[in-house]
């Protein structure tokens, strides 16, 4: 900007640089879905929940994009009475018995984390390189999570690129978890020496089930809730991407274990009430058409006879999540059907097909890292040692082949050398230097103002357009002098004129360039700048 502003003799003003660089003229708003990085998966991937008092399982076979669950299975915790450490003990032996079940030789293990030391924010930010983009991240996220930033774990995916009124920008999705809760439970797998590839948000990866689910529409809302016994998750996601979170203190706890039409009524009002709050924020931010079914999947789910009575008393529709349609169980039956709502995000995770956000602590990933590159490295030399016995194998055994071959063509060479139809070759091949030498000699020698217009003719290029050139050819080196006009609707005129001014200096066949004349004015829905520029060209 300094250079720009003393090209054109004006102090530089940052704020109405950025603000003339976005355009004046109205545009449509325009949302690209940036789609995640494909996961690819060969062998088995295992996925586990801790909380609530239960460890939720789920184990899936992958092969060639191919994915097919094998378990999904829901173990009760120690109760809370039972000392920490018995109740730690039932956690490992838990995970390590399911991992010697259904692991096979090397799985992939994620970690599923959700509850209230989780959260999950969803916000725009300007496009920006990946370092840049890091750093303003991480500032947003210190006044977005409601933790501190220091104690968490968070990592972010852009879900959209908004172009709105020629301002282009992410919808980045934040994931965090507190770097405590995740720690707790990390250690199970730990003491069991079970190495856990990825921590993810539950949330985040539900929304990967609804692409299996049939008719599929990746453009359509869909609306989401996880009741639990003290409280509820409303969950916004368009296509497989969550856009919007809502958290409720409405439980099942509040129906009793054997609820009556009263507390079903109540039940059933505090429901819709959160899900018209949730409906207005969503509605406010992102101005989509919101659907009238709500799937249900947690405690909820399990109780279908609940789900029935709560339809009917409000204006929503009720559904348990279609769990046992996913593309992923190729018509087998795995589990009841009540298990399978209780643990859609252990099941979302074992078989997503994209890169969820990973939680798992720094520290720990680079460790992983290190390994994967170790055991790449191992796998590489063995591999680079067997290529090299099995070339020198093979060129031994080709030798001799090869030096009779030698003789052969040396034999060959020998007699070629001698043939009359070398000799009129090599005198066809004298003959063609000489005609060549002598036309070298003869062709006229170019002048510098070949050289001088052709480097202006590829320097030059659109918005830029030169209309007249005047130069004195009585002088040792060309005076030149350019007139033209830069005409541009989105980037400033002002930029792309310094622009052409700095090609122009940093071509060999120029010196002395500058910008003697210059005007602007508006033309239509367009800006237009007239030049003169005169320099001294390289003769």
């Amino acid at each position: 900007m300094l250079k720009l502003a003393t090209l054109f003799g004006r102090k530089a003003d940052p704020a109405k640089s950025e603000t003339n660089s976005a355009g004046s003229s109205e545009q449509g708003f325009q949302e690209t879905r940036l789609q995640p990085k494909r996961r690819w998966t060969v062998g088995r991937r295992l996925a586990f929940s801790v909380g609530d008092g239960y460890v939720q399982m789920a184990a899936a076979r992958h092969l060639a994009g191919r994915c097919e669950v094998i378990d999904v299975s829901r173990v009760a915790m120690l109760s809370e009475m039972e000392p920490v450490e018995s109740r730690a003990d039932h956690v490992s032996m838990t995970v390590a018995e399911y991992v010697s079940r259904f692991g096979g030789s090397s799985p992939e293990i994620d970690l599923v984390v959700t509850g209230r030391e989780a959260a999950f924010r969803c916000f725009l930010m300007p496009i920006l390189k990946k370092g840049a983009l890091e750093s303003a991240i991480q500032f947003e996220a210190g006044k977005q999570i409601p933790f501190p930033l220091d104690d968490c774990i968070f990592d972010y995916r852009r879900t959209f690129r908004i172009l709105d009124n020629q301002r282009s920008r992410y919808r980045v999705a934040l994931h965090a978890a507190m770097a405590r809760m995740i720690k707790e439970q990390l250690e199970p797998f730990r003491q069991k020496g079970l190495v856990v590839n990825r921590v993810v948000n539950a949330d985040e990866a539900v929304g990967y089930l609804l692409e299996r689910m049939p008719n599929f529409d990746e453009s359509a809302v869909y609306s989401l809730v996880e009741v639990s016994q003290d409280r509820c998750k409303i969950a916004y996601y368009r296509g497989t991407a969550l856009e919007f979170l809502h958290t409720g203190a409405v439980g099942t706890a509040q129906l009793g274990d054997q609820p009556d039409i009263t507390r079903v009524e109540y039940f059933a009002e505090n429901l819709a009430n959160e899900l018209t709050v949730s409906q207005d924020y969503y509605a406010g931010q992102y101005a989509k058409a919101l659907p009238d079914r709500v799937y249900i999947y947690g405690e909820l789910a399990a109780r279908p006879e609940l789900v029935e009575l709560l339809n009917g008393k409000t204006p929503f529709v009720y559904a348990p999540f279609p769990a046992d349609r996913l593309d992923v169980f190729r018509g087998r039956k795995i589990g009841s059907g009540a298990l399978l709502p209780l643990c859609l995000p252990v099941l979302a995770a074992a078989t997503a097909r994209t890169h969820l956000c990973n939680l798992l602590p720094r520290k720990i990933r680079q460790q992983q890292l290190k390994r994967n590159v170790d055991r790449l490295s191992r796998l590489s030399l063995l591999l680079l040692g067997i290529t090299l016995m099995t070339g020198w194998a093979y060129l031994r055994m080709s030798v001799d082949n090869t030096t009779i071959m030698a003789e052969s063509l040396e034999q060959q060479a020998a007699e070629t050398l001698q043939s009359e139809a070398y000799n009129s070759h090599r005198a066809l091949l004298q003959q063609i230097a000489f005609d060549r030498a002598y036309l070298k000699k003869t062709e006229a020698a170019t002048g510098y103002l070949n050289y001088n217009l052709k480097e202006l003719s590829l320097l030059t290029s659109p918005p830029v357009s030169l209309y007249r050139l005047e130069y004195d050819p009585r002088r040792d080196t060309p005076g030149m002098a350019l007139y033209g006009r830069v005409t541009s609707s989105d980037v400033p005129p002002e930029v792309i004129l310094a622009q052409y001014i700095e090609k122009l200096k940093a071509s060999p066949f120029y010196h002395d360039v500058a910008l003697v004349r210059h005007s602007k004015r508006k033309v239509r829905n367009e800006f237009l700048i007239e030049f003169q520029i005169e320099m001294e060209g390289v003769a």
